[in-house]
Order: C-alpha cells, then sequence, then structure tokens
C-alpha cells in the first residue's frame, strides 16, 4: 500500500507543527492512522501526547518524549529528528492535512477490498459478509465527515428547521398523540409490558394505521406472519380471534372477515422474522435500499441474539445502542416492543423494571408501559409515560383493550394524570 502514502509531507506536516504554532491545531487533529510510515507515525503520536499534556513543542521536548517512551532508537535516533526539520515547513498546510487524510481513506478501502475477497471464500452467510461491508464503509465514513459544526452554521437555516411538521408519524390514537404528537425520526421508542398485556396487540394497531400511508417494516421474534395475520385480520373486523382459529365463525362474521382482507391486502407493511441483531439490522437496511420505509417495529427486544458472549444485560445494553444508532442513521422512528420483569405484576412499572435493562432506559429517547391495575375492572389498561426525551413524562392516560380481538381503542374524554 505503500503508493497509498506520502512519506514527504507526513514528515513536512511534523516539521511545520514543531516550527509553526499557528498550524500546530489543525494537525494534531490528525490521527496516527493518517501517517503510514511508521517512525512518522511514532512522532507525530509523541507530538500529540506532548500537546495534550500542555506542554511546549520543540524538538528537544519531543526527543526527550521519545527517549523516555523507548521509541527514539526506533525511528533512528536523533538524526531522525534533525532529519525532520531540514524539511521544508508547509505554507498550504490545510491542503497537506487534506492529503493525508484521502491518503488514509484510500489505504482503508484498499483494505476493504482486501477484507471482502477474503470473506467472499469463506461459507459465512451473505447477508453477514455485507452486514460486515457496510459496517466498515459506514465506520470510514464517520471518521472523514466533519468532527464538529460551528454555531453560525448551526443557525444558517432559520427557525423554521425548528418546525416539527412532517417529522413525526401519528400513532392514530389520541393517548399517545395528545402526549408525544407522534413517533418522531430518528428516535428509539419503547414500548413494555408484562406478557399478556397487549403489547404485540398495540404495536399492530399502531402500525397498521400508520402503513395506510406509509411504508411500515414489522419484524417479529415471537410469533410468525401467518399468526399476526390473524390478529390483524382479528382486530380489524372485530371478531373473536378465539372464533376464527376454531373455525367457529358465521356468514355475517365471514363478510367482515373477507371485507377487512381485501383492506388489508393494500396496507404498506412488510414482515419479516430475524433472530439475530446482525440479521435484523442487515435486512432492515437492505429493505430501506429498495422501499421507503418510515417505521420498524419489532417484537421484542430481549429475544434477539447477539453473537457476543458477554453478560446478558451488556448485550441488552448492545443491542438498545445499535437500535438507536440504526434510527439516527436511516432518520426513522423505531418502535421497540420489551418485557418488563415480575416486579411489575403487583404495582406501577418503573424504568428499572425493563427486564435484563442494560441500557435500554438510556439509549431510548420514549419509554411507554402497558400496566393493568390489580384493582382495575374490565378492559381498562393505563398507558405510563416512563421517559420522554424530547417533552413531559410521569404521566399516564387510559385506553380500552379489547383483547379477544386484540385491539386498542382511546378512551372518550381522555385525560392524563400526573404520577
Amino acid at each position: 500500500m505503500k503508493h497509498f502514502s506520502d512519506s514527504h509531507t507526513e514528515k513536512a506536516c511534523i516539521a511545520t507543527a514543531i516550527t509553526r504554532h499557528d498550524a500546530l491545531i489543525d494537525i494534531v487533529a490528525l490521527e496516527d492512522e493518517h501517517f503510514y510510515n511508521e517512525s512518522n507515525k511514532i512522532v507525530f503520536k509523541a507530538l500529540k501526547d506532548l500537546h495534550k499534556q500542555g506542554e511546549r513543542i520543540d524538538i528537544i521536548a519531543l526527543r526527550n518524549a521519545l527517549s523516555e517512551s523507548g521509541n527514539l532508537q526506533r525511528i533512528g535516533g536523533q538524526n531522525y529528528l534533525v532529519e525532520l526539520l531540514q524539511e521544508q515547513t508547509i505554507v498550504n498546510f490545510k491542503h497537506a492535512i487534506r492529503t493525508l487524510a484521502k491518503l488514509s481513506l484510500r489505504r482503508k478501502l484498499f483494505t476493504l477490498s482486501e477484507k471482502i475477497n477474503d470473506l467472499t471464500k469463506t461459507n459465512v452467510e451473505n447477508e453477514l459478509i455485507l452486514n460486515e461491508i457496510e459496517n466498515t464503509i459506514r465506520s470510514i465514513d464517520s471518521i472523514n465527515k466533519a468532527e464538529f459544526i460551528e454555531a453560525e452554521k448551526l443557525f444558517d437555516s432559520g427557525i423554521e428547521q425548528y418546525d416539527i411538521t412532517g417529522k413525526f408519524l401519528p400513532t392514530g390514537y389520541e393517548a399517545f398523540d395528545s402526549r408525544l404528537i407522534g413517533l418522531f425520526k430518528s428516535e428509539l421508542i419503547i414500548l413494555a409490558a408484562r406478557p399478556g398485556c397487549g403489547k404485540t396487540a398495540l404495536a399492530l394497531n399502531i402500525a397498521t394505521g400508520i402503513s395506510k400511508n406509509k411504508n411500515v417494516l414489522f419484524i417479529s421474534l415471537e410469533m410468525s406472519p401467518s399468526q399476526l395475520g390473524l390478529r390483524m385480520l382479528s382486530s380489524d373486523a372485530m371478531v373473536d380471534s378465539d372464533f376464527i382459529r376454531r373455525g367457529i365463525i358465521n356468514d355475517s362474521d365471514k363478510n367482515k372477515l373477507n371485507k377487512s382482507r381485501e383492506k388489508l391486502r393494500k396496507l404498506n407493511m412488510s414482515f419479516v422474522e430475524s433472530y439475530t441483531l446482525d440479521e435484523i439490522i442487515a435486512k432492515i437496511r437492505k429493505i430501506s435500499q429498495y422501499k421507503n420505509v418510515e417505521l420498524v417495529v419489532i417484537d421484542y427486544l430481549q429475544l434477539i441474539q447477539v453473537t457476543t458472549q458477554n453478560q446478558r444485560y451488556i448485550q441488552v445494553g448492545e443491542i438498545s445502542r445499535r437500535l438507536k444508532l440504526l434510527s439516527r442513521e436511516l432518520d426513522i422512528p423505531i418502535l421497540c416492543l420489551a418485557q418488563l420483569n415480575r416486579a411489575a405484576d403487583d404495582r406501577v412499572p418503573k424504568l428499572s423494571d425493563l427486564r435484563e435493562s442494560g441500557d435500554i432506559e438510556q439509549d431510548a429517547d420514549v419509554v411507554l408501559f402497558i400496566h393493568k391495575q390489580p384493582e382495575e375492572k374490565g378492559n381498562i389498561v393505563n398507558i405510563i409515560f416512563a421517559k420522554n426525551r424530547s417533552g413531559k413524562a410521569d404521566a399516564r392516560a387510559e385506553m380500552i383493550f379489547r383483547k379477544e380481538f386484540t385491539r386498542f381503542f382511546d378512551v372518550d374524554n381522555n385525560h392524563f394524570e400526573e404520577i
């Protein structure tokens, strides 16, 4: 990869940093990997360390630092430092910095091409190979993007940039939208409950409503697409799902189900079965390339498998963190279901009740709980707003859950109660 390097420019940048303090700050913003020549890399690292420590940078300080670290002889002794100082300093040092960054990128791309070549000779699944390539490209791309933005640039667009119009998806439920406005782009929303409380039903209801006009991707680790389809039919037609399964439906119900079937066929919703985090992320990215996916629903978080051998709570933290990064990368909301600990059976749940919580509560922008009070009669359930990064939390609203139809309804004149 020597043809993707320029030792002369590397030396000139270091010499300029030593002799011109107006260039020092820009040059030390480079990374070690921008220097290909090993001796140049060692000297640059020593120079950067001195700068971090607030030390005055000159040839003597550099020589002493290299000597103390045992690296002076590795670069060829003091003679190499003298050579550096004999390099002509660069007037247009910013151009030289861009040159080193460009060459470093070329080396990474060359390494990536070799990696692709090696991977294609293995028995690794194609989707995992693609995911590995995409992750590498993204890591390269993120390094080459600007690391900061000036205030002047930030406010160039005027106050219009803060207008939320078009940046969220209404859920269709007053209980949610009057509090959250909707599901916002780039946000990770956690909807958690104990088993049997309706988290899948509510997620399907929301996804069904949104998919009338927007593309929705529903990833299920718990149910097959046919099982989800049955729930959607039951919910839309208002026919008991148990009756449908048993085949004990009358003519009226059959008519309702056929009408619902025709209506549901027109939805912009896709279903995927996946079990590992890498597969899920790879499939979301792949489908997003040819479909304008505007909402992803995952059912549910604790069933996702990861390849690392860490303790489970650390794995769950990795899952929530990568899902949050994915929501930002694709600029879409990700609604991820989760399970609560048994402790939430007999009291109002709290963030610490998220099962194998890891960093879920830290990574999520919004955390919602479905909870039924032990003393509550009938079909009334509470939606608890446990976290809302962009607004108020610590409130709850009532909804109606008709379990036989796997369908949620707003309560008339719904009001919020602070908790």
